[in-house]
């Protein structure tokens, strides 16, 4: 896909540093889960952000495998697999971005009903 190995090189690195950073995300937001499962062993009661962890968590699965994706097309082992590597990581992509898109707007959603229960005086 990409003839110029000046430009493709550079952009597998940047591809592939991404990629480690979802991974990253994602052992992290796992931690939090670890920790929020101990939480609700401990007192019972489970968290409202439970399903922002996980769906941020998945994001970060997906937005990985896209990268790696990238990566390959761009250090030209691909070899005739173009469209069909090209096509999972757009896929993956969306997939991804929608989840963690999706969590980001679901955590600042909490946090506006948080402010407004504190000025209210409800703790």
């Amino acid at each position: 896909m990409v003839d110029n190995d000046y430009i493709s090189m550079p952009l597998a690195i940047l591809w592939s540093v991404t990629a480690i950073a979802f991974l990253d995300h994602f052992i992290y937001g796992f931690r939090l889960l670890k920790l929020d499962w101990a939480l609700e062993k401990k007192t019972g009661k489970k968290s409202v952000l439970r399903s922002t962890i996980i769906g941020a968590s998945t994001g970060c699965i997906f937005k990985m495998g896209s990268d790696i994706g990238i990566v390959i097309i761009y250090s030209g082992n691909a070899q005739g697999s173009e469209d069909t590597i090209m096509l999972f990581s757009f896929i993956s992509m969306c997939i991804g971005g929608g989840l963690i898109s999706f969590s980001l707007f679901c955590i600042t959603l909490l946090s506006i009903q948080a402010m407004a229960l504190a000025e209210a005086g409800i703790v």
